[in-house]
């Protein structure tokens, strides 16, 4: 893990540098994740940023099928189905 360490070393040494895992970057990747989440709810593309909406971990299973369509039986045990 020596890329890591010298990244944290980077950005403990100088302010101008920004550790790549800071909170900012980590909430993007969480707001595209939602993004995600959002448009499979709604059916289409989602602009970014994220405005006000219903929470997607909770509406996603509203649209989600109840049963899991396996692509080949031999997945069937995976799923417990």
């Amino acid at each position: 893990m020596p890329p890591y360490v010298e990244d944290m070393a980077r950005w403990l040494d100088s302010d101008d540098q920004v550790h790549p895992c800071n909170g900012e970057s980590a909430y993007e990747g969480f707001e595209i994740a939602m993004g995600l989440l959002r448009s499979v709810v709604q059916r289409g593309q989602i602009k970014l940023p994220l405005g006000p909406g219903e929470p997607e971990l909770d509406v996603i299973g509203k649209v989600l099928p109840e049963q899991v369509l396996v692509s080949d039986e031999v997945n069937r045990t995976a799923y417990q189905l």
